[in-house]
Order: C-alpha cells, then sequence, then structure tokens
C-alpha cells in the first residue's frame, strides 16, 4: 500500500475520532455544568481603625514602602483577619524577591479565606 493513502486513512481516521469525541463533549448528556459555583465570600474588615491604616497604607504605597509596610503590619494587628493586608504584604515581598516572607502571607491568605481570588 502507498504510503500516502496509509497517512491520508489514519488522518481520516483521527478526524473522525475527533470528530466523535467532540460531538460527544457538547452533547447535552454528556457536558458539564462550567457555571461557577456561589463562592463564599470572605469576610470584610469590621475594624474601621484597621481600615483606616490600610487606605493610609496605599496612600504612601509610591513614596515610602517601609512606611507602608509598617501599616499594613498595624493593620493587622488591629485585625487579625486582615487578608487584604495579608495579601498587599506578600506582594511587596514578592516585588522585593523576599519568597519567604512572600510565601508565609499568601499562606496566611489561605488559611483565613481559602476562596480568596488570589
Amino acid at each position: 500500500m502507498n504510503i500516502k493513502l496509509k497517512l491520508a486513512g489514519i488522518t481520516t481516521y483521527f478526524c473522525s475520532l475527533l470528530l466523535v469525541s467532540s460531538s460527544l463533549c457538547f452533547s447535552p448528556a454528556f457536558a458539564q455544568d462550567f457555571e461557577e459555583d456561589e463562592e463564599e465570600e470572605c469576610e470584610k474588615v469590621k475594624n474601621s481603625r484597621a481600615e483606616k491604616l490600610y487606605k493610609k497604607s496605599e496612600a504612601v504605597a509610591r513614596k515610602d514602602k517601609a512606611l507602608q509596610v509598617q501599616l499594613l503590619k498595624q493593620a493587622i494587628i488591629e485585625e487579625p483577619d486582615f487578608i487584604d493586608a495579608y495579601w498587599k504584604l506578600a506582594r511587596i515581598a514578592m516585588a522585593r524577591e523576599s519568597y519567604k516572607s512572600a510565601l508565609k502571607n499568601l499562606e496566611v491568605v489561605l488559611e483565613i479565606c481559602p476562596t480568596y481570588n488570589i
């Protein structure tokens, strides 16, 4: 048998297989429901002092990173489950290539709220 005919036969076989498998995937009987489940929202900050410290840290972010980190840590002292503050500290640590610190803060974020959208 000619090699071109063999290749054409193999190509036809795989194309048919692809067509059948794709039609099964998109048929209503086999289709998965890809809608995301309602995710639980993480608890919002209730401590107004912690929130003010966080906002102040955002205001000084471009001018003074050390002060920003200090304000974020103070916000966490006020509100120990302040996810956004931990997330911001992790981002700062990553930018500084301080990966152990970043990982530590990210672990805290996921410990507090496993559904947090990182």
